[in-house]
């Protein structure tokens, strides 16, 4: 990808600024290639020892050597897209994943099959673990108009719980305690919710229409959210106000993740630009120039290091890619 970067002038960020425009400047990329077909979502296991990455042909690959990424190993099992893989916060061998085949299934690492395969409601949309390792909380279509959320218990391989909400619910993220946890919808609004209870202690309109995208920081002080109105906006973790709007996308927001030292932001969108932003101050260091929209990206967990999956029209002399784009060794 080609990467365009920004000057910047007085601001109480300045050094800050100069010194990520330097490092993002001199970042190199790279493109390998696993998967038959585009790849659909991606995460990093919390040590970053491995990456995870799910396809449209079916499969997920995991990726160990990070100085590389050269080799990958299949996972298999599914007969449908993948649509997320989500790693168990608590141990580094073992991930999730949901399909449109309507499962969720459990993984280690240390085997090609898994471990355990439950039975959804509807075809998967997203899907995160507890932050004890426990439980998989998992969304899911269910009508034209409404989605469900299923808690499945891994130990009892079922689905204990079933949340329906007559509209459409997206990505999920838990607050650095883990008492709740925050879910994005389809009327631009972000649920706050007590767990494992479910209550709901929070409704706050966000955007002007739907959100497909949110992140938390590591520290635990901002979250941000992003959707179909092409804007991204941060907010204060502890008084829940928004701080600032990124409006540099010209598209639908996909994806959004906040770097390891909680300083950056990534994101994703349907205009084939990945902008790297700066959160205390809004402003953009880099611009990412992707193949195509970007389905989705994920910061490295102490690294300087990006993975993001996007695909141009594929042909017969083509091959869907995953990039890594890596500020860490400059």
């Amino acid at each position: 990808p080609r990467v365009v970067m920004y000057a910047f002038y007085e601001s109480p960020f300045a050094d800050e600024l100069l010194e990520a425009r330097s490092r993002f400047q001199r970042a190199t990329s790279q493109d390998v290639y696993g998967h038959k077909k585009r790849l659909q979502c991606l995460a990093w296991n919390h040590t970053g020892s491995a990456l995870a990455t799910g396809s449209h042909d079916h499969s997920i690959r995991i990726w160990k050597n990070i100085a590389t990424l050269k080799d990958s190993t299949e996972f298999s099992g599914h007969t449908d897209s993948v649509s997320v893989v989500s790693w168990n916060p608590q141990d580094e061998r073992v991930f999730a994943s949901t399909s449109s085949d309507k499962t969720i299934k459990v993984w280690d690492t240390r085997s090609p099959r898994e471990t355990h395969s439950i039975a959804s409601r509807g075809e998967g949309l997203n899907l995160i673990w507890s932050p004890d390792g426990k439980t998989i909380l998992c969304g899911c279509k269910i009508s034209q108009g409404g989605d469900a959320l299923q808690i499945a218990d891994v130990a009892e391989n079922r689905i204990s719980k079933i949340v329906k909400f007559p509209y459409i619910v997206n990505e999920m993220a838990w607050n650095p305690s883990g008492s709740h946890f925050f879910l994005t919808t389809g009327n631009g609004s972000i649920e706050i919710r007590g767990w494992p209870d479910f209550k709901l202690a929070r409704s706050i309109s966000a955007h002007s229409s739907t959100i497909f995208s949110l992140a938390v920081s590591p520290n635990g002080k901002h979250f941000a959210v992003g959707g179909a109105d092409a804007l991204v906006s941060i907010w204060d973790m502890n008084e829940l106000v928004s701080q600032r709007t990124l409006g540099d996308h010209s598209s639908m927001l996909r994806s959004l993740s906040i770097s390891a030292d909680s300083k950056f932001i990534a994101s994703g969108s349907e205009d084939s630009r990945i902008f790297l932003s700066h959160i205390g101050s809004g402003a953009t260091v880099a611009t990412i120039l992707t193949k195509g929209p970007c389905s989705d990206l994920a910061w490295h967990p102490t690294r300087n290091l990006l993975a993001f999956a996007s695909s141009g029209p594929l042909d017969r002399h083509s091959k869907p890619s995953l990039t890594l784009y890596d500020a860490t060794r400059t």
